[in-house]
């Protein structure tokens, strides 16, 4: 059998979802295909066209859904675009997509086609935030644009993304001095989301050749001003923090399409960068923040990496497992995460979702589900409103009982060498956390003992 993580040599027809096609998987990771038990929903259906997103020249037909019927109405669809000649058997680019009403219910901006006045209106309100240098500049609704279009099929949102990116280095161009640098302060942390975003509108009608390449240009140039904040993790072998593995995330992604796509040498510098930053962090089982919030973003970072490189190592030698057992712990019995470190809030981030339903999903254990539904957030916030593909699964739910009475989270090893604990604490008398909890009812008492204050 065809190991999935591996490019095949031939074009590839793929039916179903991530929860029930292992083929789909490595794709779902590097943003082709979000389909899983809640993307596109009941009702609704995706049929598209992946273009050969190995680089190797081979292509992926992907009719896919969220039950059975959805993915038969995905291949009716499929069936009905095949142009037959004689003998020849052609089939045209395809981006057929229906969401079903619970999702749409969440997200109400997928259910909007944008027109003329739509888009004029996002870029009236981009040019206030360049303006007002908002954070990130205009990064996040260039990149919610481009997976907008992968996620709906509507070709506004890939217009929107065209004309977001032209105004973005219009901007920069000009080199107004602004805290952060040229882009905006931490735009280099949405290069995970507007890579992808790139892959996947380019091919859309909207585009001429020379579009396309100038925003390829336009992308190189992000990238590498991206670089510095990633290889500053490279000199040591530390656990990482986020400002480092945004930007290594999508330092990642970027050597994957540019090293693909383009053969370029810089390709390499990139990856090695990403790298150096997330094969130490993927054997450990500890950010550098102890907090209940930020630390969740660095972990949530190392899994996309080790899923979409691929680096099994992070899930099969139990780091991420061991990582979903202190949320469990963390979080109190009203489904709320503690609020330890730099959070803001005593209600938690929802930072920690990916991490749990990626585990839940990779693991097949019904323990990691049952944190997801207990946890007391909003669902758009639980899903991430950058992108869908958040490994929402329909694993059965089963209360972790094994986390009950005296729980003792010990301090990971490599956390303790990264603050050189020994001039602090030994090893062996530290501790991460210390939970007691009786029940999980919010009538049940609870108490978190936090060995890292």
């Amino acid at each position: 059998v065809a190991d999935p993580w591996q490019p095949p040599g031939h074009n590839v027809i793929l039916l179903g979802n991530l929860m029930d096609n292992r083929y789909v998987a490595p794709l779902y990771a590097r943003r082709y295909i979000a389909a899983d038990a809640y993307y596109p929903g009941h009702g609704g259906h995706v049929l598209r066209t992946v273009h050969d997103p190995w680089g190797s020249g081979h292509n992926v037909i992907f009719a896919g859904g969220s039950d059975v019927d959805s993915v038969a109405t995905a291949v009716d669809h499929l069936l009905d675009a095949l142009v037959v000649h004689g003998k020849d058997v052609h089939l045209p680019a395809l981006l057929d997509v229906v969401i079903g009403a619970a999702l749409l219910a969440d997200h109400p901006d997928l259910a909007i086609d944008p027109d003329e006045a739509f888009i004029q209106s996002q870029m009236d309100e981009a040019h206030k935030m360049l303006e007002t240098s908002a954070h990130g500049g205009i990064t996040d609704p260039l990149g919610r644009a481009g997976i907008y279009y992968h996620a709906t099929g509507k070709v506004g949102w890939a217009e929107l993304f065209k004309r977001l990116a032209f105004l973005m280095y219009e901007d920069f161009q000009k080199g107004r001095t602004q805290y952060g640098g040229a882009w905006g302060m931490d735009a280099d942390f949405r290069l995970h989301v507007m890579i992808p975003a790139l892959d996947l509108a380019e091919e859309a009608p909207v585009f001429s050749d020379d579009e396309r390449l100038q925003i390829t240009r336009i992308f190189a140039q992000f990238i590498e001003d991206a670089i510095p904040h990633a290889a500053d993790a490279i000199a040591h072998r530390r656990t990482r923090h986020n400002h480092w593995t945004f930007a290594a995330l999508g330092l990642m992604l970027s050597a994957q399409y540019f090293g693909a796509y383009y053969g370029v040498a810089e390709a390499e510098d990139w990856m090695y960068v990403a790298d150096e930053c997330f094969i130490p962090q993927c054997h450990t089982a500890r950010s550098h923040e102890n907090s209940n919030g930020y630390q969740w973003l660095t972990l949530s970072h190392a899994m996309h990496y080790a899923l979409a490189r691929p680096y099994p190592a992070f899930f099969d030698e139990g780091h991420v497992r061991t990582i979903c057992d202190l949320a469990i712990v963390s979080m109190d019995n009203l489904g709320y995460q503690s609020s330890y470190g730099d959070t803001r809030t005593v209600f938690g981030w929802g930072t920690e979702f990916p991490l749990l339903a990626a585990a839940a999903w990779y693991y097949d254990d019904g323990r990691y589900q049952w944190a997801l539904q207990r946890m007391t957030y909003e669902p758009t916030l639980r899903i991430g409103t950058r992108y869908l593909g958040g490994y929402r699964n329909d694993i059965t739910p089963v209360e972790p009982v094994d986390l009950l009475g005296a729980t003792y989270a010990p301090l990971d090893p490599t956390f303790h060498n990264s603050f050189e604990g020994d001039k602090v604490l030994p090893a062996e008398a530290a501790y991460d956390k210390v939970v007691f909890r009786a029940g999980f009812d919010p009538e049940d008492e609870y108490l978190l003992l936090d060995g890292l204050m």
